[in-house]
């Protein structure tokens, strides 16, 4: 449910420059008036600029193919780039094309600004992987990206997932060793880490991400899901941010099992099918945390839990589930199935029923514009949590959709609130 980062850009440039209907793997012959005699790297460019010029494939969160050619770095770091897209339909690129956007290199990153409100960032790793950040505002996507030769070699986007690997804004990747098992083999999740400098101990939120929209497009369970807006309020405040992958998710391994029907084509909406899956996303948040506890740089005395969508209500369920682990949620826009299944009464009562048991203060937040779980679905659910014993409060923005956490400045002041009234006199500044 990724549509308004990308899709906003490919609007608004289609109509800039080349563009065609099929591409047949090879993006650059797009890019009017690039050939890779041109690239250049003048004397008195920043350190590092001879490596991170040439041609760049890879794909946008695992789906949206991407080409990125550097095709100059002049002696201040200005840059002359192009910046190409393939076609992919779920994201409305109906057209693959190319643009030219004027970039700076400076301290190891290229900066390329698409428009007022898009830029995207490069950082190239001592392996000579290329971690990339697209920014639409607040919201971002990551990819990877490698340099190719297409005179010796054929295009090829494949997207590189390293076990390590750092990006241009300070996000920290890694595979790390859990107690998951899976066919009697070990499965690493990946995490992902904002966090302060210095060695801490740090105040740490888990923040946990939602589903693939329907299950049905098997590449974007490979995409890793950063909550960019909330991480990086929360680092102002002192805080590390951790965004757990759950199994077959991002770069984690394990097979990505929340509940499918028997082909593997769309989730199952079957209550028994799909609260299996439930269980076991909780598994695999609890396995990530328990890595997280034991780590130098994490106060485990002070710990939340917040998440998007399916991660959401996850957070609702992780409290009672793993009781003392955590002092409070952050639900946006929390919910298993969407309203439009059948079944999404029976499936949403049986986890709230077992989530209203913990003690642990929550909030929830909606948007009245929110096609997936609205407001007039999901408040009854609230109110009998409440009833039932749950500690929450219930904030809905008239305005907002599912993409409420990407509005910070609408759920700054609740959410700053809740984590004042837990304790933590920071966010009062």
């Amino acid at each position: 449910m990724k549509r308004f980062l990308i899709p906003g850009l490919l609007a608004s440039l289609m109509s800039t420059l080349s563009y065609t209907n099929a591409h047949s793997g090879n993006l650059v012959p797009l890019c009017e008036g690039f050939s890779p005699d041109k690239i250049k790297v003048d004397d008195g460019a920043p350190n590092g600029a001879k490596r991170i010029s040439g041609i760049f494939n890879g794909k946008w969160a695992n789906q949206l193919e991407h080409t990125l050619v550097v095709e100059r770095i002049s002696a201040d770091g200005s840059v002359k780039a192009f910046y190409a897209w393939g076609q992919y339909a779920p994201w409305g690129a109906d057209k693959a094309a190319c643009v030219q956007a004027p970039g700076i290199y400076q301290d190891g990153v290229l900066t390329v600004r698409l428009s007022q409100d898009r830029s995207s960032k490069y950082a190239l790793s001592p392996s000579g992987i290329l971690a990339g950040e697209y920014y639409f505002r607040d919201n971002l996507t990551i990819g990877t990206f490698q340099e190719v030769d297409l005179q010796k070699s054929p295009p090829n986007f494949t997207a590189p997932a390293p076990e390590k690997l750092t990006f241009p804004s300070g996000y920290e990747s890694e595979l790390v060793a859990t107690d998951l098992m899976e066919d009697g083999k070990p499965v690493r999740l990946q995490l992902v880490t904002l966090k302060p400098e210095g060695p801490g101990p740090f105040p740490l939120l888990v923040f946990n991400h939602g589903s693939t929209g329907r299950g049905d497009v098997p590449a974007a369970a490979g995409a890793v899901h950063l909550p960019n807006p909330i991480a990086q309020h929360f680092l102002e405040k002192g805080w590390m941010i951790v965004s757990p992958q759950r199994r077959g998710r991002g770069w984690s391994e394990g097979l990505y099992d929340e509940g499918f029907v028997k082909d593997r084509s769309r989730y199952s909406w079957v209550p028994h099918v799909t609260l299996a899956g439930f269980d076991r996303a909780l598994a695999d948040i609890d396995a990530a945390v328990r890595v997280l506890l034991a780590r130098d740089d994490v106060d485990a005395r002070q710990v939340i839990m917040g998440g998007q969508s399916r991660g959401g209500i996850l957070s609702l369920a992780y409290s009672e589930r793993y009781p003392g682990r955590i002092r409070g949620v952050l639900n946006f826009v929390g919910g298993w199935l969407s309203t439009w299944h059948d079944t999404f009464a029976t499936v949403h009562q049986t986890i709230l029923a077992d989530a209203a048991k913990a003690d642990t203060p929550t909030l929830w937040l909606y948007g009245r514009k929110d096609q997936l779980y609205g407001i007039s679905d999901i408040r009854p659910f609230f109110d009998g949590f409440k009833e039932a014993g749950g500690v929450g409060e219930f904030v809905s923005f008239p305005n907002a959709g599912h993409g409420l956490m990407g509005e910070t400045t609408l759920w700054k002041q609740p959410v700053d609130h809740f984590m004042q009234e837990l304790g933590f006199p920071e966010f009062s500044r």
